[in-house]
């Protein structure tokens, strides 16, 4: 980015548009009078003003575009109001020794109050410097708030070692490795030498349910201090329960094969693409979407055998199948069919394709059968 300029101004572009610090629609930057954080917009509850977190978002297949456009903008500034507008919280300064300030500057969130007009590059660290227009929203990016409807943080990863940090603390945060040994014998050192002091001499052996409970509960605080785990994931290990895994799993989406449909539903696939996809589907090329007027399918003329070349881009678009193996049966899952020819009926009629994959699961006949048999016997 250094030696082109152009480059620079083509990759500014780009992060602006994916990464937002202010609300849809703001151009200018957004001040605070006397230096005092701007508090977040409250929220009126009432059952004809719902949260934005559980309210069902704008369809475009339910007004023009540009009504669409609006009320998207409108709908995604109030999640980000309710859901990335910072406010300081005890976590901000949970890292803070002891006659630390809690001010903005130690926030380890990082939300400081400062703003930034233009995107930058340091000239030293060689970082981007993304605009921030407002100073107290965490970055964003309208589509994915959009879909989830809760908050959401996105960073740019550059190179260098800026960028192993990043990953190596996203890779930490996730995995949420178990408490090593030295420091569960030093919270346990600490809670017992406290709770000593705190009832005198009186030994661990004749401790009361007092002193036991007290003794946990510096034990518990002392370990949060020390992980990155939750309150209930302590407990959790103290009663020997272990680690609890939810019912929640990931779903796939094939979004190559959906994008390959809108882009021929709008003409934009090149040519050859929709050539060589028709002639995979037996189709004459002159007569998609008419079927064939023979009775086997033309894949070439009275020559013989039209040859071509499978290129790579080409394979990227073919239609996904998923083939599972169980129970000594095989099944075949198509996924874009599955959305296309959804039921009707509500809730799936109005479901878009994200909610779709995630909230809806598939099952065959005979398990939906041999399910409704147990009830009823």
């Amino acid at each position: 980015m250094l030696a082109s300029d152009e480059y620079r101004d083509h990759m500014f572009r780009w992060l602006e548009s994916i990464i937002k610090c202010e609300l849809l629609g703001t151009v200018d930057v957004v001040s605070e009078p006397g230096g005092c954080a701007l508090p977040r917009p409250t929220l009126a509850e009432s059952p004809e003003h719902i949260h934005p977190a559980v309210r069902p978002p704008p369809r475009i297949a339910d007004v023009s575009p540009s009504q669409f456009e609006a009320q998207y903008h409108t709908f995604v500034n109030e999640l980000v109001e309710q859901h990335n507008w910072h406010e300081h919280r005890d976590t901000c300064w949970k890292y803070l020794r002891p006659g630390q300030p809690r001010t903005d500057e130690n926030c380890r969130m990082r939300i400081d109050g400062s703003t930034r007009r233009l995107t930058e590059l340091d000239p030293e660290t060689l970082s981007v410097q993304l605009r921030r227009l407002h100073p107290r929203i965490a970055n964003y990016n309208d589509l994915v708030i959009f879909l989830i409807q809760a908050n959401m943080d996105v960073k740019h990863i550059g190179s260098g070692e800026g960028a192993k940090a990043l990953i190596y603390y996203i890779t930490d945060y996730i995995t949420k490795a178990s408490l090593p040994a030295h420091l569960g014998l030093t919270a346990l050192m600490y809670a017992i030498e406290t709770t000593s002091a705190k009832y005198g001499k009186v030994s661990p052996l004749h401790w009361t349910p007092r002193e036991d409970t007290g003794a946990l509960t510096v034990l518990v605080n002392s370990i949060l201090g020390r992980t990155e785990i939750s309150h209930q994931q302590v407990m959790s290990y103290l009663v020997g329960g272990g680690d609890h895994y939810t019912n929640h799993r990931f779903r796939l989406l094939y979004y190559a094969a959906f994008d390959r449909i809108v882009r021929r539903f709008w003409g934009e696939m090149p040519d050859q693409a929709i050539m060589n996809d028709q002639d995979d589907r037996g189709e004459s090329p002159t007569d998609l979407p008419h079927a064939s007027t023979s009775e086997q399918p033309n894949h070439g003329s009275a020559a013989g055998p039209v040859s071509r070349e499978r290129t790579s881009e080409h394979d990227d678009d073919e239609d996904t199948i998923t083939l599972t193996l169980a129970n000594g049966s095989i099944s075949a899952v198509n996924q874009q069919h599955d959305y296309l020819l959804r039921p009707s009926s509500e809730p799936f009629h109005s479901m878009p394709l994200y909610q779709f994959v995630g909230l809806t699961e598939k099952i065959t006949c005979a398990s939906d059968d041999n399910r409704l048999r147990r009830r009823t016997q």
